[in-house]
């Protein structure tokens, strides 16, 4: 076969146009610092990068996740030891007024107040806020907790077929407790249901408690509200004694109807097969039921203020928020164990990430060396093949190309 000056000529051309094609790389190389700069480098690489930089994404979604529910369940840590400090600090006070029953009208009150003054601050803590939601609030995160947590009124024992009927065989002084201060109240002997709500409604401005008398079924009850939802308030008349025989005093506690959804569980994706709660709800905290607690902590705070001053009844209240403490640390040992498995699910995303970009990087990062040193290695072919190439053909265009 005769080899042809034609066919000399293209075949240079040919491996001039080769050569010039690996510089080419080897320059864009040099500049981006990748190894894949479109597809057509390496299909295969190109196509496990991308699955790489999906799988990337989803985890790093998942660490977002994992570190917003991770604040969320230490701010709730946070305010279940405030809680448990303070609840602990009732009792103190409770212990107190059992220890010494014989206490005069005035120091009762002072403790009442100070025991008030501490509820308020539990349900204060339950209105802590995550951002714009509220951290006990359930699905209903955009309402304030307290006011259907906190009582919004309190129904007594007083009650007759009319308001101006004789109700009281024995008065005495009644202390009524709010979020404003405390006041006493004297109550005749032979006293009706309107002079006791006229007498209490009389230190309103003092307490912040107003006295109504609401109709209902077959007679007339003295009820108590708060001027301020959300706030502690009690009643203590065990020195006035009703005509049935009964001392005075509150029967039963009513809180505003809850929003939907108050004890709904919030759960975050921490990865594609787990979720993890993170909230815990006022409902859970507040309303215990046997054997965890006699009764839920909202109504052993209500007998607390009001059985300040009545030993029997103090003495029952003290065990029952023995119960409820035990059961906020039980609550706040779960939110830990939630915050360690957060914790382990954050280590094993960020080495799931970090493993994923190295694997990134041995595909398509350059190896800068390597590129450069091939780089050179080309230049000098090309030179070497212009040189060759001018020498063995005829005289072309070639020998004057640089």
């Amino acid at each position: 076969m005769r080899i042809t000056e034609s066919m000399m000529s293209q075949q240079l051309l040919y491996n001039l146009n080769q050569i010039q094609e690996g510089i080419a790389t080897s320059q864009n190389e040099m500049a981006t610092g990748k190894l894949l700069n479109k597809p057509s480098d390496n299909p295969l690489a190109v196509s496990q990068v991308m699955a790489d930089s999906t799988s990337i994404s989803q985890a790093q979604s998942y660490l977002s996740n994992i570190q917003s529910g991770s604040t969320w369940m230490s701010s709730t840590s946070t305010v279940l030891q405030s809680m448990t400090s303070t609840l602990q600090s009732i009792r103190n006070i409770a212990l107190q007024a059992l220890n010494t029953p014989s206490q005069t009208a005035n120091a009762t009150t002072g403790l009442q107040q100070e025991v008030a003054q501490l509820i308020n601050n539990v349900y204060q803590l339950t209105d802590t806020q995550q951002g714009n939601s509220y951290l006990f609030g359930g699905f209903a995160s955009e309402t304030q907790v307290s006011t259907y947590i906190a009582p919004s009124q309190l129904t007594t024992n007083a009650t007759a077929a009319s308001t101006t009927a004789p109700v009281v065989t024995t008065g005495g002084t009644v202390s009524i407790i709010g979020s404003l201060g405390s006041a006493q109240v004297t109550i005749p002997n032979n006293a009706t249901l309107q002079q006791i709500q006229t007498a209490i409604n009389g230190v309103q401005s003092q307490t912040g408690v107003t006295a109504s008398l609401p109709a209902g079924g077959a007679g007339v009850q003295l009820v108590l509200q708060p001027q301020q939802p959300g706030t502690a308030f009690g009643m203590s008349g065990n020195q006035v004694t009703l005509t049935g025989g009964s001392a005075l005093s509150v029967s039963s506690v009513q809180t505003n109807t809850p929003p939907a959804g108050y004890t709904g569980s919030i759960q975050y994706a921490v990865s594609s097969s787990t979720k993890e709660q993170v909230n815990v709800t006022a409902d859970s905290v507040f309303n215990q039921t046997p054997p965890k607690a006699t009764q839920g902590l909202a109504n052993t705070l209500q007998s607390i203020l009001n059985d300040i001053g009545n030993p029997s009844g103090l003495q029952q209240d003290l065990g029952n928020l023995s119960a409820n403490i035990s059961q906020m640390i039980q609550i706040n040992t779960e939110v830990g164990a939630r915050q360690n498995q957060m914790q382990t699910m954050q280590t094993q995303t960020n080495q799931f990430i970090t493993n994923l970009k190295n694997q990134q990087g041995t595909l398509q990062n350059a190896n800068m060396a390597q590129v450069l040193t091939q780089y050179n290695s080309d230049m000098t072919t090309f030179q070497a093949a212009l040189q060759m190439g001018a020498k063995v053909l005829l005289p072309t265009l070639a020998q004057y190309l640089p």
